[in-house]
């Protein structure tokens, strides 16, 4: 752990919503009170204007079911893990969110059009910097000059991605929380402790979202590409089968702009495959 200058700030970053033990929170439906699926929002919206209209609210925006699994074009290292919102949110009675007051995400393809390179451990902390100093470009896009310096502070190192022609980036989990964390202490005087988990519990990630810290969370599976990407949050919520359970709110990068994740039924794994780095 690496201790810098630690500054107070009086900002409160995260939204709870807690729901009566017998109610159901409040699900966006269509003309006939049914749940939208992401087929018809999928065609009847292109990806600017439905990205619009979920940002009202974040429980809005997490409560609509985005980009379903089995619409990918293929399977993506976080797909085994995913939880259907639809599942979540009617079939399950949840009792508590914690997330983002606002949703600071950006399509992937935006930061390839603005940066001419892509590398998800960078792209997570441009999006954790939003969060973490509410950073945002003026123009709306992706600031090239802030992206290539997060580039530089996580000591990215780039590389030809032979399937998508473009330059990508390969970051290790301590290079990007400690090189985030130094930025922010560089750029803003503030958030430069940081920690890294190789491996992480869910325990761990609840504690750091209920202490409002900057979470990047780490995939590592046999056959993918290493990933990163940012934890927004996280449901708590009875599912049918009577369990208690716990889906952490995922900022993907790559293919989905909001993911629920269920972390649970590996920790205990020898391969488990995640870490996280924290910042404070």
């Amino acid at each position: 752990m690496a201790t810098s200058f630690w500054i107070e700030h009086p900002k409160t970053y995260f939204t709870d919503f807690s729901f009566a033990a017998n109610s159901r929170p409040p699900i966006i439906v269509d003309e006939q009170l049914n749940l939208p699926n992401s087929h018809s929002l999928d065609e009847t919206e292109n990806a600017q204007t439905f990205g619009a209209a979920t940002k009202i609210s974040p429980f809005e925006y997490r409560v609509k079911p985005y980009y379903p699994v089995d619409t990918l074009d293929s399977e993506t290292i976080l797909d085994d893990y995913t939880i259907s919102a639809d599942y979540i949110f009617s079939s399950g009675k949840v009792t508590y969110m914690k997330t983002w007051p606002q949703y600071y995400g950006i399509e992937s393809d935006q930061f390839i059009l603005d940066c001419g390179r892509y590398a998800c451990a960078v792209v997570a902390c441009y999006v954790l910097l939003g969060f973490l100093v509410n950073y945002t470009s003026p123009d709306g896009g992706v600031n090239k000059a802030v992206f290539d310096q997060l580039w530089t502070y996580t000591n990215t190192k780039e590389y030809i991605d032979e399937v998508l022609g473009i330059p990508c980036g390969a970051t290790g989990l301590e290079d990007a929380t400690k090189g985030l964390a130094k930025y922010c202490n560089d750029k803003y005087g503030k958030y430069g402790n940081y920690q890294v988990y190789d491996q992480v519990t869910p325990a761990v990630i609840t504690d750091a979202i209920d202490k409002e810290y900057g979470c990047l969370l780490s995939v590592r599976r046999q056959g993918f590409v290493p990933h990163a990407c940012v934890v927004e949050g996280y449901v708590k919520a009875t599912m049918p089968n009577g369990l208690n359970a716990t889906y952490f709110i995922i900022y993907d990068g790559w293919y989905s702009p909001g993911r629920y994740v269920d972390l649970t039924p590996y920790q205990h794994e020898t391969s488990y495959p995640f870490g996280a780095g924290l910042i404070k």
